[in-house]
């Protein structure tokens, strides 16, 4: 893959693999989740229960395909690198990706119950979160004016958090300039703390 599309960021192919795995769930689970009010529309009118119940049922069809892919994606990144030291912090990001996937599906909903257009407008907007999310480049790669914007993406975060976790091994304790020297200091002073304020495993 890498002599086709040659990339300088370590292990791209797993890289690539963790962003378009994650972003497909956010994808899914906000699709079926806001169609699903449509979908469901007629059996809605002929019988009265808490709307909120098939908006939950489309975001679990999903959440649970989302963990059962989830562990071939684990099993892909165990043969390939094998066990990451910081495995145990996964479930962090996975919560948070389903929580922020799973709200956004109920806004959604709530607004293509209203607005039917608003199923076109929202695969157009997909495209483009596509391409200002982390998916397919590294965040950190870029100019620092632009990558303080990308950050307002939460799923910038959250994927950061993916691969930090099944990739690069190590916790991001970087802080803003503005730092106090004590702190500064102490951390020249630690071998396993890099200059950016990075703690290697």
């Amino acid at each position: 893959f890498t002599k086709v599309f040659p990339s300088r960021i370590q292990d791209y192919p797993i890289f690539l693999l963790i962003g378009i795995f994650n972003y497909a769930f956010f994808q899914d689970c906000t699709f079926s989740a806001m169609n699903s009010v449509g979908n469901k529309a007629g059996l809605m009118k002929k019988i009265y229960f808490p709307r909120s119940i098939v908006v939950f049922a489309a975001g679990g069809t999903s959440v649970l395909s989302y963990l059962i892919n989830f562990c071939v994606l684990l099993a892909i990144i165990f043969v390939w690198k094998g066990i990451p030291p910081l495995v145990w912090l996964l479930p962090i990001p996975v919560l948070c990706l389903i929580l922020f996937s799973m709200g956004l599906a109920f806004l959604l909903a709530t607004m293509y119950a209203h607005y039917r257009d608003m199923g076109q407008i929202w695969g157009v907007l997909l495209l483009a979160i596509f391409w200002v999310s982390p998916v397919v480049f590294d965040v950190d790669a870029l100019p620092a004016s632009i990558s303080r914007i990308v950050y307002f993406n939460p799923l910038t975060r959250i994927f950061s958090l993916f691969r930090h976790y099944l990739l690069y091994n190590y916790f991001d304790l970087r802080e803003d300039k503005e730092v106090d020297a004590e702190h500064q200091q102490g951390v020249e002073h630690r071998p396993d703390v890099t200059e950016d304020g990075i703690v290697i495993l």
